[in-house]
């Protein structure tokens, strides 16, 4: 009875068909289509990585009701269950949401323009924006300590203390790059926490964004998070040669979405920031047999780390060019 076809009918409606969507690291995801033909995404949150995924929807369904207010279209619609929440639980008291689908939209996996990658910077700090004025109180942390970097350091030491294969040079890599967690440490307000290509749908057609995905970790945090991580997510998906271009594109979107104004300085420490606390993630992930990503086999999350460290390294190495790259734009102070 709870398949995902059993949840639809009992949540919400008699689906037409189901089939898997995506290949994200974390939820299950189905589209579905009804006796109409229109189309949902529904998902099953992983309570693995999500302790009260109840209290993920309550934030969820403050944030789309805000977004819906004050920017219509910028997330997408959460389609209310037969008992009028926000979510459906099934039998085993797995908590499932149905979105309806966007149209006419397509994700971004190569930046081959640096139009795409300020619409990417405006969307994001247009989402900090309008999150700004959220009503108290503040979401509740459904994750605590997330993209804390010190925390997340410390994660990595508690489960690196036993003895495990792979990890000689990779956690000497980490404790040459520890001094990044005294950047950017402190709170500024609500944050998507998850700012990365693949959660912006784009126009089918026009270099502009249609919606933000994806508001699972939307809680306090520094706003140069959410900056840094959408920084890397561009950097992995442009050309090298490029990179100067994309990174002045994102960040001049990011700050007039924002309205922010930030130093050079953090700007360029918010890319290595994230990058590197990324990839302790997934190198503690690995360490802990995989228990917060999803892997298709055991290494996964090991190579995902290694990626992330080999980035961070081309980051440092290409900053002076980064830095002069931000000359002229609005809101960057030195």
């Amino acid at each position: 009875m709870n398949s995902p076809e059993a949840v639809l009918a009992a949540g919400w409606f008699v689906a037409r068909d189901v089939a898997p969507l995506g290949a994200g690291h974390i939820h299950d995801t189905f589209r579905a289509t009804d006796a109409r033909g229109a189309r949902f995404v529904l998902q099953r949150i992983n309570d693995r990585v999500f302790a009260d995924p109840v209290q993920v929807m309550h934030n969820v369904m403050r944030v789309t009701a805000h977004t819906s207010a004050h920017a219509p279209g910028l997330t997408p619609v959460l389609v209310r269950s037969r008992s009028g929440d926000g979510f459906h639980t099934d039998e085993r008291g797995r908590v499932w949401r149905l979105w309806e689908e966007v149209g006419d939209c397509r994700v971004v996996s190569q930046v081959t323009q640096t139009a795409l990658a300020e619409a990417a910077g405006f969307a994001f700090g247009r989402f900090q924006q309008v999150l700004a004025d959220l009503p108290q109180p503040p979401l509740a942390p459904v994750i605590p300590g997330f993209h804390e970097l010190e925390k997340v350091l410390l994660r990595f030491d508690h489960v690196a203390a036993a003895e495990r294969t792979d990890r000689g040079k990779d956690a000497a890599f980490v404790d040459r790059h520890r001094d990044l967690a005294q950047h950017l440490s402190d709170p500024t307000g609500h944050i998507h926490g998850d700012c990365k290509l693949s959660n912006l749908l784009f126009d089918g057609s026009r270099s502009e964004v249609r919606c933000v995905l994806d508001l699972d970790t939307v809680m306090l945090g520094h706003w140069a998070w959410d900056y840094g991580d959408l920084v890397r997510s561009v950097l992995t998906a442009t050309r090298p040669d490029m990179w100067p271009q994309a990174f002045a594109a994102v960040t001049r979107g990011f700050l007039t979405g924002s309205g922010i104004r930030a130093t050079a300085g953090e700007l360029t420490a918010a890319p290595r920031y994230m990058t590197f606390m990324l990839g302790v993630r997934y190198l503690t992930d690995h360490l802990d047999d995989d228990t917060y990503f999803k892997v298709a086999a055991r290494g996964d999350n090991l190579q995902r780390a290694r990626r992330q460290f080999a980035l961070l390294e081309s980051i440092e190495a290409a900053v002076t060019g980064l830095r002069g790259a931000l000359t002229g734009i609005e809101g960057v102070l030195k």
